[in-house]
This record gives C-alpha cells, structure tokens and sequence, in this order.
C-alpha cells in the first residue's frame, strides 16, 4: 500500500518523520516522504538506505511567479484614481460658492492643464508598475533555468524512479534562488507606484508581509498538491498543522485515509503572532471531522486536543523517543570540534537556534560557570547571527570565556549520539511562554540519555514527568535568569553526574523508539 507523508521542511533534519518513515516501511507499505525544497536541502529526489523515498516540491519560482492580473488591475486603479480626481474638481468648480472666490478658481484652460498633470501621474504609476512586473519576471525566468539546471542533474535518478513506480514526476523548480526573498518587495513596489494620499487603504492591503504569506502558502500547497496527485497515496500523513490543510484537501478529493501527527500546540506556539495562532485554531476546526487518526507527542498535549477540537478523533500518543543506540566507546570527536581539551567538562545545547528557548540566557550564564565548564552550541537556525555577536562581545569583556564558549555546526543525525556523548551535561532552557512549550517533549529529552548524557532542563510539566522520577537530570529556575542558570550548573558534583549517567542508560532502555514504533504501526494496521 502506498503511504505518502506530508511535511513542509527538507526532511533531511527532522528526526521524528524520518523514524515514522522507516517504522511504516517496516510493515510492507510503500513510503514516500512529500518535503519541500529549502536552504537545508534542495535535491527533488532521493532514496534512503531503508527504501523511503523522499521527494522535495520546489515553490520559490511559483511564489516569485508575476501575477499579470494583478499589476492590470493596479494600473487600472490608478487610471480611475485620476479621472475620479478631474470630474471632482471639475463638479466642485462649477458650483456657485466655488465661483464665489474667484482667486481660487483656475485659469482658463485649467481643465486640460489637471488633465494633463493627471495623465503624467498615472503614466508614471503604470511605468513604475511595469518595470516591478518585469523585475519579478527576469526573477521568475532565472528561477526556470535553474529549475532546467536542477532537474537535468538528477535526471537519471528521476528515470529511474519512474520506471518503479510509473508515475510521471511533476516539473520541479528551484527552491533556492539567489533573489529567494524577492515575494516580499511586491508590496514596497506597489506602495510606490500608487499615490499616497488616495491609495493608502489597498497599499495597506498590498503590504509586502502579507503578499509574501499569501503567494507562499499557495506555492507550497500547490506544488506540493501536485506530487500527492501523481503518487495517489492509499493514506496520507500529514505531519504539522501547515500540511493538514492540502492533505484534507486531497482526500477529499481521492478518498485516502488521513492521518494527523500534531507535534505541538499550534494555537499555542512560542514563535508565532496571534494572527498566526487563530488561522492554526481555525484550520483544525475546519478540517478535524476529515481526520481519521490523530497522532501527538504526549499525554498532555493529547489531551489538550480532545478537549478543544471535539472533531478530532482519541490521540495515539507517539512520543519523540530516539532509537536505542548500541553501547560504544566515545572517541573524541565533539571536543577536537570544539578545540577543547579532552577532560573539559561540556555542557550541550544541541538543535535548532529558535526564539524563546532561553538560548541567550544560556550563553550569559557561561560568565558564571565554573571554568571547569565549557559551553558548546551545536545546530543551527536564525538566531545564530545574534548568538555569535553576543558571544564575541562577552569574551571581550571577559577573556577568559574566549576558550569556554563554542560553536560548531549541526551533524546528520544517525551520527548525533557519537558527538553527544562528549558532553557532561545536556541543556533544554525553554522559556515558559505559552503553552507549547509548557507541555514540551523535544527530542532532545532522549536524544541526551541516548549518549549517555544527563539533562538540566526547565521545570515543566512533561519534563518533569520524565526526568524526575528517571533520575536523568536537574531543572532550571524559571524564570530563567544567567545567574541561576550558573549556580545551579556549579552545584553538580561529579558524583551526582557519574549517578545521573547510570540512570540514563537504564532509561533509555525502557523508554526507547521501540516502544512507540509499536504504537506507530498499530495506528496504521488499524487503518488498512
């Protein structure tokens, strides 16, 4: 049977779908992963050693496509504009009070003089209209050749993929294109182009934010629509609310099965706007009675869903588990990354650098640590910018944090327990800022007492629910502050972490990928 698993990131780098994947194709089902094209990851196709095949839409030349209508009809506005301005000062001239101020009133030949100084206005509106709409379309025809460049590249890959599963790939396009941002000067060239005092109202409207929002969500969608369509899935798997939307979509249209595996509290999350959080809300309303079986992370979040979308069915609870890794012998790898010292003691973030997950709090209270510590950034994300600079300014002040602080690049994730197991001490200082992470359970929280390393993490609910009665770590103060953060590091003596190292391999013994691998395929048998 043929399974198609919907996600709108690169895969590559997403531990959870790639583990599901692998557990699907375990029990005899075909396993394609539908991913979208982004800087991590911009091959349209590739086959993993376990037979899952993932396949990346490209939607960055969709987004960046010129939407002629769009520009007319903007040409359109300002040409009425104009002559809606002419016959109301022409009305206003010719009634009697006007004329009672003959200083005011224009000399004679005035109507073809505002005619004239009109016309200049809205022909230097349609100009600056048309150079916009040929500037997106130079963009969207460098996105096309590179489109071209991309597909004849992995071509012989495509063949061979067709021949298997006679199906004709959909055309691809490039997903990074060196003008990527462009979407989201749409707006500023509109603002431009039309006269401020009469067009503020559709500026606002046109705003370059919003654009970009619209023209991308549609580009995915579509193009990831497309590959649904030629792979004709038996069950679909959406994974995230941002896919659930073209998945009911499609099995609406082909009578598939649904499956929903929500992460996270959508409505709740810590990086998104409120706007965002009620589309989210509004979308799990619209689509839950098309969900066949809901799939989350924990217990509390489960729960949170059945009492909020009724429509959804009971959650099979799939915890973020890692899969138990074989006793081995570390060899050095994360400190000669790090240039640190063998015996350096190193305490670990590891993941994605996103906002509200305390890491710049983290990074100050290296000032306090004990400098038998050294703290070690490993991933990546938008906030590395930020991250670097205050890092930099922090060991000018104060030398001694120069040989202390580090930052090293994310690593594939089959090899992350050999470079986790390195560190002494792993780190999870999520903010409390909303409900999300309020009833967090990253990966990391087995990723850490995979590699045999003890957890200091924040003191929420499904944190606690784990690392407290394991043995496998120590909590945060919340609020988190760099002070605290320091002195509650400084107070862990090595025996406390040799006995936290001990309870972490005897955790991840019972609580493994295994255990919620069943559950996986027990969701799935049931729906075949």
């Amino acid at each position: 049977m043929k399974v198609c698993m919907v996600v709108f990131n690169s895969v590559s780098h997403d531990a959870r779908v790639l583990k599901e994947a692998e557990s699907v194709k375990e029990l005899g089902h075909d396993v394609v992963i539908i991913g979208i094209q982004d800087a991590n990851n911009r091959r349209p196709l590739d086959t993993l050693d376990n037979g899952v095949i993932i396949r990346r839409a490209a939607w960055n030349s969709a987004a960046a496509r010129p939407v002629a209508w769009f520009y007319l009809l903007c040409t359109l506005l300002v040409a009425a504009g104009c002559w809606g301005a002419f016959l109301l000062v022409d009305f206003t001239a010719r009634n009697r009070w006007w004329q009672s101020l003959p200083s005011m009133v224009p000399p004679l030949g005035w109507r073809q003089a505002l005619l004239a100084a009109l016309a200049v206005v809205a022909l230097v509106s349609a100009t600056r209209l048309y150079r916009g709409y040929s500037r997106k379309a130079r963009i969207f025809r460098i996105a096309l050749k590179r489109e071209d460049d991309d597909y004849l590249k992995f071509e012989p890959e495509f063949s061979r993929y067709q021949a298997k599963a006679k199906t004709r790939p959909p055309t691809t396009v490039d997903a990074t294109p060196s003008t990527a941002t462009e979407p989201r000067q749409l707006g500023s060239w509109f603002e431009r182009a039309l006269p401020r005092p009469l067009m503020a109202g559709p500026r606002a409207l046109a705003s370059g934010a919003w654009v970009r929002r619209w023209k991308t969500v549609w580009a995915r969608e579509a193009r990831v629509r497309e590959l649904l369509d030629s792979e004709s899935p038996r069950i679909v798997h959406a994974h995230d609310v941002t896919s659930l939307a073209v998945c009911a979509e499609f099995r609406r249209d082909s009578g598939c099965r649904l499956i929903f595996d929500a992460h996270e509290v959508y409505d709740h999350l810590a990086q998104s706007e409120e706007d965002l959080a009620e589309v989210n809300a509004k979308v799990m309303r619209k689509y839950a009675d098309r969900v066949d079986a809901l799939i989350t992370i924990n217990d509390s979040i489960g729960a949170y869903y059945r009492s909020h979308y009724r429509g959804l069915p009971r959650a099979t609870i799939v915890k973020n588990a890692a899969p138990r890794t074989d006793a081995f012998e570390y060899d050095g790898r994360l400190h000669e990354a790090a240039r640190l010292p063998r015996e350096q003691r190193i305490l670990i973030y590891q993941g994605g650098y996103a906002p509200k997950r305390g890491l710049l709090q983290l990074l100050l209270a290296a000032e306090y640590l004990d400098t038998s510590w050294a703290l070690v950034f490993m991933g990546w994300g938008r906030l590395e910018p930020e991250l670097r600079r205050t890092a930099d300014a922090m060991c000018t002040r104060v030398t001694s944090l120069g040989d202390r602080v580090r930052f090293i690049p994310k690593v594939p994730h089959r090899e992350l327990p050999y470079w986790t197991a390195g560190a002494t001490l792993g780190a999870i200082p999520y903010e409390n800022v909303g409900l999300n992470h309020w009833f967090c359970t990253p990966n990391k929280l087995w990723e850490y007492p995979n590699a045999g390393v003890p957890i200091i993490a924040s003191p929420f609910p499904e944190l606690r629910r784990i690392i407290e009665p394991n043995g496998i770590g120590w909590f945060l103060p919340d609020p988190l502050t760099p002070r605290e953060i320091g002195r509650a590091i400084n107070a862990l003596t090595p025996e406390m972490l040799a006995s936290a190292r001990v309870s972490c391999a005897d955790f991840i013994k019972r609580d493994n990928w295994s255990v919620y691998r069943e559950r996986l395929q027990h969701a799935y048998r049931e729906l075949s």
